[in-house]
Formats: structure tokens, sequence, C-alpha cells
């Protein structure tokens, strides 16, 4: 049975780990292998991972005490990440993550969200009722990458 909780200290380096295989492992169908080393590379930042736990409403999702995916809001309504693990996708992690966003956002009282999101969380996205508001090219570490920019009002 899959459980949402506030992620913790204890979690950053499974957070980072799981960053790091999904993109290897699934984002890897949609983005170049330098573009996958690049994306990837980061997932040992440990301060930067503990920054973002402690200053946004940081979920993860467990299995049996084991993270299977998680998902990150700021104050802002920008939904800064979702990753489910790959072992785990298509078992509705990610439907139960925005849920909890979701619920979160209607307690701030906000308005709208927003992301960032890769060609390979698009489809999902979409499927939620965000609009594509612009395709980006973004420059990350000595390469290109194609995401788009979405929206929901709420």
């Amino acid at each position: 049975m899959i459980e949402i909780r506030k992620a913790t200290g204890k979690d950053i380096k499974p957070i980072g780990q799981l960053f790091r295989d999904t993109i290897i492992s699934i984002n890897s169908k949609h983005y170049s292998e330098a573009q996958v080393k690049a994306w990837a590379s980061g997932y040992n930042d440990w301060a930067k991972w503990e920054r973002k736990v402690a200053d946004q409403y940081f979920l993860v999702a467990t299995e049996v005490s084991s993270i299977c995916g998680f998902a990150s809001l700021t104050p802002e309504g920008y939904i800064d990440y979702m990753f489910v693990h790959k072992a785990h996708q298509q078992k509705g992690i990610a439907k139960k993550l925005l849920a909890e966003i979701f619920e979160k956002a209607g307690e701030w009282q906000l308005k709208r969200l927003t992301a960032d999101v890769s060609i390979t969380a698009l489809h999902f996205f979409k499927s939620k009722g965000f609009a594509v508001m612009r395709v980006q090219k973004v420059f990350y570490r000595k390469v290109y990458f194609t995401n788009y920019h979405v929206e929901l009002f709420l």
C-alpha cells in the first residue's frame, strides 16, 4: 500500500538516488545520453536536497517504508519535483502525490499551479488539466534541454 508523507532529513539520500535512477531509466527514452548525464549529475548535491525539503512542501510516497516517489510544491504554487521510481511507474503514485499537492494548494489558497516538465512527464500533466504555456530550451550543465512550462488555474 502506498503512503504519502512529508519528507524528512532521513529521506535526502534516497530522494537523490531515486532522482538519478529515474532520469537514467525513464527519462532516457526522451533525452540524449549527454542530456541524461548532465541532468542526473546533481543527484548527490545533498545540501540542495536538504534546502528543498526544508523550504518546500516536500512529499514522499512510500511502500513498505521504501521511497517510491516524491513531489514538491513551493509557496508560490510551483511544482518543483514529481518523480516516480522506475519500478513503480503506472501505479497511480504520481496521481496520489498530485492530489496531495492540490490539497495543499487549496489550504494555501493558491489560484494556479505551474511547473516546468520534461517531455516524459508532459502527458501526465496534460491529463490532469495542465495547459502548455510555452516550449522551452533550457541550458543546463553545458547541454540544451526541451521542456514545457505548464499551468493550471484552480
